[in-house]
């Protein structure tokens, strides 16, 4: 796996094969860390202030999978590639609907870092790296980065 250092905003690092994340993560105070999809609950701990955790969102189903982490006060979303990519090159749908659409057509893991996960995108992706695509998308509103050349973090500016 590659290491992948966080910025200062997220309390996290971050590490990638591809298609699983890792986040290693230390509570900066008496809290709880809830990881969901589609709206339900996968898994919830609660956690002192200064407890590590390690948090793994892997994916084994053929479509990519969305997930929402709750860190405390923070939410997060992570969009993981499944285990075939879809020939799908156009589409329409909320930041989060095109953050799973990148993670399928690049293979490509991307972390959602926006406030706003409702604003609507109409995408079309002709670029062949996830981050000209990403780019010619989305308007100069959001940072775009490719991190370790390999997850492609997407935030508010």
């Amino acid at each position: 796996t590659a290491d992948i250092l966080s910025s200062a905003s997220e309390p996290f690092t971050l590490s990638s094969n591809g298609r699983e994340l890792t986040l290693n993560y230390q509570a900066p105070a008496d809290e709880s860390v809830t990881i969901s999809s589609k709206g339900q609950t996968l898994d919830k701990k609660d956690l002192p202030r200064g407890a590590h955790h390690t948090i793994e969102l892997t994916n084994n189903q053929s479509s990519p999978v969305v997930y929402n982490v709750q860190m405390g006060p923070r939410d997060f979303v992570f969009a993981v590639p499944g285990l075939k990519s879809s020939a799908a090159s156009s589409g329409s749908g909320n930041l989060s609907d095109f953050a799973a659409a990148l993670a399928d057509r690049y293979r490509a893991p991307v972390e959602l870092n926006v406030a706003n996960r409702e604003i609507d995108v109409t995408w079309n992706f002709d670029e062949t790296k996830a981050l000209d695509a990403a780019n010619d998308v989305l308007d100069n509103s959001f940072s775009i980065s490719e991190i370790d050349g390999n997850v492609i973090l997407i935030k508010d500016r």
